[in-house]
């Protein structure tokens, strides 16, 4: 039996996202692994037209701020998570970063010697081949060595 001792799972606060947190949580109690759930928020796209008219930047200032109230609601989401996983005897963290989720789930597998990465699959479709999966999915796919379980929803 493989050993998985470090799983990450990149977590968006979805239904989705519990039900592939469920799974590591499954194989962490057969590996005695720890889990770290990986949570990004987005940066905020401003289209151009609106940084040209002086009345928006008011509303530009306050959506700097946004991000850091953003993670802090976010970080209290996922810490009930993690509380959950305690109450199951699997160690857990909760990891909240801030960029492009393909680039950060990438950084936290390249910096921590993730052994398996178990994650929601984003998109919905009657077509279950690999071409329907989300863009970050496929980009990880493509760039980690270890494996990958994908979860949908349980239906």
């Amino acid at each position: 039996m493989l050993s998985y001792k470090n799983i990450l799972v990149p977590h968006a606060g979805t239904k989705t996202g519990d039900n592939a947190l469920e799974k590591a949580i499954e194989i962490a109690k057969e590996c005695d692994g720890k889990i770290t759930i990986l949570s990004v928020v987005e940066p905020v796209s401003i289209p151009s037209e609106i940084l040209s008219d002086p009345k928006q930047i008011q509303k530009i200032n306050e959506l700097q701020f946004a991000p850091r109230s953003f993670k802090k609601l976010l970080y209290k989401k996922m810490e009930r998570r993690v509380l959950s996983c305690k109450r199951k005897k699997i160690t857990a963290v909760t990891k909240i970063t801030h960029g492009n989720p393909d680039e950060e789930i990438l950084r936290f597998y390249s910096d921590n010697n993730v052994d398996l990465i178990v994650m929601a699959k984003k998109r919905d479709s009657t077509d279950k081949t690999f071409l329907n999966l989300g863009s970050n999915t496929r980009k990880i796919l493509e760039h980690v060595s270890c494996p990958i379980l994908i979860v949908g929803d349980e239906k």
